[in-house]
């Protein structure tokens, strides 16, 4: 609902991505958006990332890693030049715009994960370029430099795009990639003239929060993009908007 009431870009189709055997199917009946099936949605499944055993600290990471990998193919599920992907658990609050003078706007957060950057140095071979995080819960992805880093991997790493990025992590590290990172810095270095950045003005709430939440933007500040519930936030969180000014409707 809020991406149909703020997102100012036309929207071809809505996809949601999940189990088949869930409530997803039902929901997206009813709320007029296109259901895709996990296991049906990628050259390859969840089973195939099994092997890796990324378990660590009590956790399986291996959804976590399969739902940034769908992120990363998204060009296999839509058919339009740009796709625009948000988290489940964001919700925006404000009108947004992700394009500016024919460039992608990409958001950009004061959040510093090094073993984001160790893997992504790993992968490529060189550091990343910003001194800042491109997590930013959502992103807006140009298919056509989708298909181009997977190749760029694919020919280095001489294997699938998913190989190379599990052979490259470090599965003793709870976190060790992120799609986001990845695609943000990799087109700061190679195609900056394509993007502008901006503040991504998210408040974190509590997840609980979510299940009475009602999208109203009369209770957010004006400058506030996004409102995320996380699971482990079980703290009202800060709004986070002390870093930069930045007119973010043009």
């Amino acid at each position: 609902s809020s991406v149909r009431k703020y997102l100012k870009h036309p929207i071809g189709n809505i996809y949601i991505v999940g189990p088949k055997h869930s409530r997803l199917p039902d929901f997206c009946r009813k709320n007029e958006c296109i259901f895709k099936d996990e296991d049906c949605v990628l050259p390859f499944k969840i089973s195939d990332l099994k092997k890796y055993n990324y378990k660590t600290r009590g956790y399986d990471r291996t959804g976590w890693m399969f739902q940034q990998f769908v992120k990363l193919f998204s060009d296999k599920i839509c058919e339009s030049d740009h796709v625009y992907v948000i988290d489940a658990d964001t919700i925006l609050v404000h009108p947004q715009k992700f394009e500016h003078n024919g460039k992608t706007i990409l958001l950009i957060t004061e959040g510093y994960h090094y073993p984001y950057f160790k893997t992504y140095e790993k992968i490529f071979g060189y550091k990343g370029t910003a001194k800042f995080s491109f997590i930013a819960h959502q992103m807006l992805f140009k298919t056509n430099r989708l298909i181009e880093l997977r190749k760029v991997i694919e020919r280095a790493y001489r294997k699938p795009f998913f190989e190379a990025i599990m052979d490259s992590i470090d599965l003793y590290e709870i976190s060790s990639f992120s799609e986001y990172e990845t695609y943000g810095n990799w087109m700061l270095k190679n195609h900056s003239n394509e993007i502008e950045l901006e503040y991504w003005f998210n408040q974190s709430l509590p997840g609980d929060k979510l299940k009475n939440f009602k999208l109203d933007a009369k209770k957010f500040d004006y400058q506030l993009r996004s409102v995320s519930f996380h699971s482990y936030n079980r703290n009202l969180g800060k709004k986070l908007i002390n870093i930069f000014k930045v007119n973010f409707l043009k």
